[in-house]
């Protein structure tokens, strides 16, 4: 299944679930895709719940164009509020994890009309932009696009993604404009969940992202910030935002 933004870029979709049964919305992280959730899906599925998952601009099967135009976070964004409202209502709960997360966010910022939040692992970048950021940005790209003085490390990563086939010069597009500082915090007046894993040294602390937030709840995760996102506590903490 497909929708095509009002750029006209086509974003990949897929439902599970029944129509009638409360609805969850699930933004994955950078260099994913929906195929992260895994099982988790089967799982809410199983607890009653009709799940909604794309893949962001430049991942997975979404189109994957070139140029800076195509991206940007207010972008990602409007893509999610895109998705929610062709796909889902003002009754669905959207979750995020990761990059997902800071989509989440400012999608909520611009005014996505959903009853309700789950943001997972958000990155420190929500709450301010650091040097620390912009230098992990800059390295970032350099090893996306093939530059000279690229670490070793980004450069093995960069391969790792080509042979999924990733398309890097569109995800280098795409983290070029990424800079996901939330800067109105209290336009987010719906209920929000805040979870990080307690191993997890790539997230914003949850307590710092929930003390932002007008309505939230934080619970914490077991894991890291690679593997949080499977515990039961999160999938629980999904089906208790639709109840």
């Amino acid at each position: 299944m497909d929708h095509t933004t009002t750029d006209g870029v086509r974003l990949h979709v897929e439902v599970h679930g029944q129509d009638n049964n409360p609805a969850i919305v699930l933004t994955h992280g950078l260099a994913a895709s929906a195929a992260m959730w895994g099982g988790l899906v089967s799982r809410w599925v199983g607890r009653g719940l009709r799940v909604i998952a794309y893949d962001v601009r430049a991942h997975g099967r979404s189109d994957a164009p070139h140029g800076a135009a195509f991206y940007g976070d207010a972008r990602l964004a409007q893509d999610l509020i895109e998705i929610v409202g062709s796909f889902a209502s003002a009754d669905a709960v959207a979750v995020g994890y990761s990059m997902g997360g800071a989509i989440t966010l400012k999608a909520l910022e611009a005014g996505l009309d959903v009853r309700r939040a789950v943001v997972g692992a958000a990155a420190p970048a929500v709450l301010s932009w650091s040097d620390a950021n912009e230098q992990m940005r800059t390295a970032a790209v350099a090893g996306l696009r093939g530059e000279p003085g690229a670490s070793e490390g980004t450069r093995a990563w960069a391969s790792s993604l080509a042979m999924g086939r990733t398309d890097l010069v569109a995800l280098a597009d795409l983290l070029e404009g990424h800079k996901p500082v939330v800067e109105h915090w209290g336009r987010i007046t719906i209920p929000v969940t805040v979870l990080a894993g307690d191993g997890d040294v790539l997230a914003a602390p949850a307590a710092e992202v929930a003390a932002r937030l007008p309505n939230a709840t934080v619970i914490p995760l077991a894991g890291d910030h690679f593997s949080a996102f499977a515990s039961p506590t999160f999938v629980d903490a999904v089906v208790d935002a639709t109840a």
